[in-house]
């Protein structure tokens, strides 16, 4: 018998939201060789906060966002919020903490932080009450076409 708690059912709101839930708080990754802490709902809110452009959907600088999250992530929580509140302070840590890597750090990472990215964005759209998959999303589709 199949234990619904621990295979959510993908055809329901519910169901996408405890996938997203399993997928977004499953242990940590390691990126470029960086061991991450496994991203919460509170560090979604920190990386908004202090405006990481990748998160936000506004980037002016994808090295400095994949450093961020690279930043964020790898550190102890209680070091991170401190500096969160003094956006200039966070964002010199982030500078700081990526002088300790060579330059090709963000080949690797670049790509899997976007995969990243692209799972946190769906989990806040499902919070939203709308599906993190596909779907129609045109207001014109469907009865109302013409």
């Amino acid at each position: 018998m199949e234990d619904t708690d621990l295979t959510p059912d993908l055809n329901t709101t519910d169901g996408r939201n405890r996938a997203l839930d399993q997928d977004l708080l499953k242990s940590g990754e390691e990126i470029a060789g960086i061991p991450l802490r496994p991203i919460t709902a509170g560090d979604l809110a920190l990386l908004i906060e202090v405006g990481v452009g990748l998160v936000i959907g506004k980037t002016t600088s994808i090295a400095y966002d994949v450093g961020a999250i690279l930043f964020s992530q790898s550190k102890p929580k209680a070091e991170i919020r401190k500096l969160a509140s003094r956006p200039g302070n966070f964002r010199a840590a982030v500078y700081d903490f990526l002088d300790s890597y060579e330059p090709g750090v963000f080949q690797e990472a670049t790509p899997k932080i976007v995969e990243l990215v692209d799972r946190m964005n769906s989990a806040r759209t499902a919070v939203k009450g709308e599906s993190g998959g596909g779907g129609v999303t045109d207001p014109k589709a469907g009865d109302q076409a013409g």
